[in-house]
């Protein structure tokens, strides 16, 4: 039997994160701390279509982040990925890409409320 091929989908505020951040660290640190970053977050996510299910389930306290995993980067340990998979479907949706001092909820909350 052949697994399946992860697809793996990043939301359109993700990719604005993923370029802010690294566009901040290139600012303040220069261009080889900006290319760690966007390393170590391509990193992350492609590790995901081998295992989707590695990151762990988002704080059950938070009603918007039922469902979600997250997984930390790799060099970035306050940063967080935060993704849906299911297991029905085999893709993953990254939501997020965010420092996890930020209010995670507000920053997850569907904009159509």
């Amino acid at each position: 039997m052949t697994a399946q091929k992860i697809k793996i989908r990043v939301a359109r505020i993700a990719r604005i994160e993923i370029a802010e951040q690294s566009a901040y660290y290139r600012e303040k640190a220069g261009e080889e701390l900006s290319n760690r970053w966007r390393t170590s977050v391509n990193r992350a996510i492609q590790s995901l279509r081998i295992l989707p299910e590695r990151g762990a389930p988002a704080k059950a306290s938070l009603p918007e982040l039922a469902g979600l995993r997250m997984l930390h980067l790799e060099g970035f340990p306050k940063h967080l990925v935060f993704y849906v998979y299911d297991g029905n479907i085999p893709q993953v949706d990254i939501l997020s890409v965010v420092h996890g001092a930020r209010d995670l909820s507000a920053l997850l909350r569907d904009p159509s409320e």
